[in-house]
């Protein structure tokens, strides 16, 4: 989906330029490119209910219309088309959302009990088992939407656990999340959820 964001910028941007050039040929062009590239993505949206993309792909189809409509104005054309620059620039990618999380929140409690961080898991320890506290992302992540859980494994001469999770507890990031509120949900999840789990393993 990052690449996604970058075709519908640089379609915006290619546009600005040719507006300027007063290459109206071209600009019939990229404004048919960019409403099929839309289209597909909002389709999409409303098949699954998306309100995010929603939100999103009808301003850009909002635009694309209005920028028809005048044509033959590009002062008006191009502030819309900078206007649509600005939103999507503003999208921010919640992968890094997520690794934010993880280095703000999940590592700072996850070090306070001994756990070592391996990319997006945490490894410790504890006699002869070593214990993995791994922050799962589902299969589905993309620029826009990006949902993890925490899984837990233990392996040791007596024990083989993988992928156990204390709860099926998922965390959702997306435009529309709060992410203090993940934030505060995680850091609750850990400590009344995840470490009892944790503890009972011995």
């Amino acid at each position: 989906m990052g690449k996604e964001v970058d075709r519908l910028i640089g379609y915006s941007e290619d546009l600005i330029r040719a507006f300027k050039s007063n290459k109206k040929e071209k600009t019939l062009i990229l404004l048919n490119e960019l409403w099929n590239e839309n289209k597909e993505s909002l389709s999409i949206a409303k098949e699954f209910k998306i309100k995010y993309l929603l939100n999103l792909h009808n301003y850009i189809e909002m635009t694309i219309i209005s920028v028809k409509q005048n044509i033959n104005n590009s002062t008006i054309c191009i502030e819309k088309l900078r206007n649509l620059l600005i939103r999507l620039h503003a999208i921010v990618d919640q992968r890094e959302v997520r690794d934010h999380i993880i280095s703000e929140v999940i590592y700072p409690i996850l070090k306070s009990w001994g756990y070592k961080k391996k990319a997006r898991a945490f490894v410790k320890k504890e006699g002869k088992n070593v214990k993995r506290v791994n922050v799962y992302s589902s299969r589905v992540n993309d620029y826009y939407c990006v949902s993890f859980i925490f899984e837990i494994s233990v392996t040791g001469p007596n024990i083989d656990l993988g992928g156990e999770r204390a709860e099926e507890k998922w965390f959702e990031l997306t435009e529309d999340t709060n992410v203090d509120r993940v934030k505060a949900e995680v850091k609750e999840h850990l400590i009344k959820v995840v470490k009892p789990f944790l503890d009972k393993i011995k």
